[in-house]
C-alpha cells in the first residue's frame, strides 16, 4: 500500500512532456521551490528619515592659545609664499641665460657685432657658474638684481631683431594710408563729385597734414634701407605706428563727411510739408489731367443729338 500511495503522489505531482525518443518529466516541486527563490529576491522597501544631528566643538585651548596657533599658521602660509617667489625669480634667471643663449646662434646672430657676442656670453656663463654655486640660495631681491643685470646687456639685442621684423609692415601701413590721402586731394582738385561737397578751409587743412606726414615719412625711407640689423633704427615701429593713427585720426573725420540732403521742390510736397509719395504725385498727375481736359461745349452736344445715324456710320 505504501508503495502504491508513494507512486500515486508521485504521478500527481509530475509533469509529462513528449519527446521523439520517450517522456521526460518535470518535478512540480522544484517549480515550486524556484517560485519561493525569486520571492526571497526581491527588493525590500527602504524608508529614509532625516535625523539631525547638533554638533557643538568643544575646545579646551584658551583664546590666548588659540591666538598663537593662528599667527604661527599665517607666518608659514607667507613663508611658503615667499619661498615660493624666491624660486620662480631663481628660475626665471636661469631660464634666461639658456634661452639667450640658445637664440644667440640662432635668429640673434646677424643682430650683435663680435665685440658684443663675446661679452654676452661671457655674462651668461658667469651667471650660470654663480648660480650652482653663491646663487643656490638667496634672497629674492639677488635674483631679481641678476635678472636686471642680464636684460641690460640682452634687451637691446632682442629689441634690434624686434624693431627688423615688424619695420617694413609699420612702413607699408603708413605709406598706404599717405597714398590714400594724396589720392583724395587728387580728387578734390579734380573737382570730382565724391569730394565736391567738402569745404575748402577743410581740404587745405586735410592737405597741410598730408605734406607733414608724407615729409616725416620721407626722411627716413633711405637712412632705415641702409640700415644694418647690428645697429640700432633711427625711428622705432611704436612711432611710425604713431605717425599713421595721428594722419587717419585728423583727416578721416574730414574726408567722410557725408554730403548734404537735398531737399524736394516746393511742388512735390503735400500739405504737411512733406515730399510727395508715389501714389501721391500720381493722384496729382491724374487730376491735372482731368482740368486740363476740355468739355463739350452745348453746340456740339446739340449736333452729336441731331445726327445720331452719321455717328454709326462713322
Amino acid at each position: 500500500m505504501n508503495n502504491c500511495h508513494q507512486q500515486k503522489l508521485f504521478l500527481n505531482s509530475t509533469q509529462f512532456l513528449p519527446r521523439s525518443h520517450g517522456f521526460v518529466y518535470i518535478s512540480l516541486m522544484a517549480e515550486n521551490e524556484k517560485k519561493e527563490t525569486e520571492q526571497k529576491k526581491q527588493k525590500n522597501l527602504v524608508k529614509t528619515t532625516e535625523l539631525p544631528i547638533k554638533c557643538e566643538v568643544s575646545s579646551e585651548l584658551s583664546k590666548d592659545v588659540l591666538n598663537d596657533f593662528i599667527e604661527k599658521e599665517a607666518k608659514m602660509i607667507m613663508q611658503d609664499k615667499l619661498e615660493k617667489e624666491k624660486a620662480d625669480a631663481k628660475n626665471a634667471v636661469e631660464e634666461y641665460v639658456y634661452d639667450f643663449r640658445g637664440k644667440l646662434s640662432a635668429e640673434l646672430e646677424k643682430f650683435v657685432t663680435d665685440q658684443e657676442r663675446d661679452q654676452i656670453k661671457q655674462i651668461l656663463e658667469d651667471t650660470e657658474n654663480w648660480l650652482y654655486d653663491e646663487g643656490e640660495d638667496q634672497q629674492k631681491s639677488v635674483y631679481v638684481q641678476k635678472l636686471d643685470y642680464l636684460k641690460k646687456h640682452g634687451d637691446p639685442i632682442l629689441f634690434r631683431y624686434t624693431e627688423w621684423e615688424q619695420r617694413p609692415s609699420a612702413l607699408n601701413a603708413l605709406g598706404t594710408s599717405l597714398q590714400l590721402v594724396h589720392k583724395a586731394l587728387q580728387s578734390y582738385e579734380a573737382k570730382e563729385e565724391l569730394y565736391a561737397h567738402i569745404d575748402k578751409e577743410d581740404m587745405l587743412k586735410v592737405k597741410n597734414i598730408w605734406e607733414q606726414k608724407d615729409q616725416w615719412h620721407g626722411q627716413y625711407l633711405q637712412p632705415l634701407a641702409k640700415l644694418q640689423p647690428h645697429q640700432n633704427p633711427p625711428v622705432t615701429v611704436a612711432a611710425i605706428k604713431k605717425e599713421k593713427e595721428d594722419l587717419e585720426s585728423q583727416v578721416w573725420p574730414i574726408l567722410s563727411k557725408p554730403k548734404p540732403k537735398v531737399e524736394p521742390p516746393a511742388d512735390e510736397k503735400n500739405v504737411n510739408g512733406q515730399p510727395q509719395t508715389d501714389s501721391e504725385m500720381q493722384d496729382t498727375s491724374n487730376a491735372s489731367e482731368k482740368v486740363d481736359k476740355p468739355s463739350e461745349t452745348s453746340d456740339e452736344k446739340a449736333c452729336n443729338q441731331s445726327h445720331p445715324e452719321s455717328m454709326e456710320t462713322n
